[in-house]
């Protein structure tokens, strides 16, 4: 869990909506990146440019987890890939 979700209080989980796209990829770069050290960048991971593409069209799903002021504070999403397997 994020630093910010750990302060939330309580959390809801919705289904993504495309006007949360950008706080989507601000907090997915933040736990990548400062929580824990990866060194990942936005280029490197095209799918989070178009979540819509890569997650729900070919029948997968992407949550979003909210804080009570409507902050995403995290996320987890589900591709669905050829032969029914799925990547979560």
């Amino acid at each position: 869990m994020s630093e910010a979700a750990a302060h939330a209080g309580s959390v809801t989980v919705e289904v993504f909506n495309a006007t949360q796209q950008q706080q989507v990829i601000d907090t997915i770069l933040y736990v990548q990146n400062v929580e824990f050290n990866v060194g990942i960048s936005l280029e490197d991971q095209p799918d989070l440019l178009d979540i819509e593409t890569h997650y729900l069209a070919p029948g997968g799903q992407f949550w979003v987890a909210l804080a009570q002021d409507g902050r995403v504070v995290g996320t987890i999403g589900l591709q669905a890939k050829p032969n029914g397997i799925g990547i979560l």
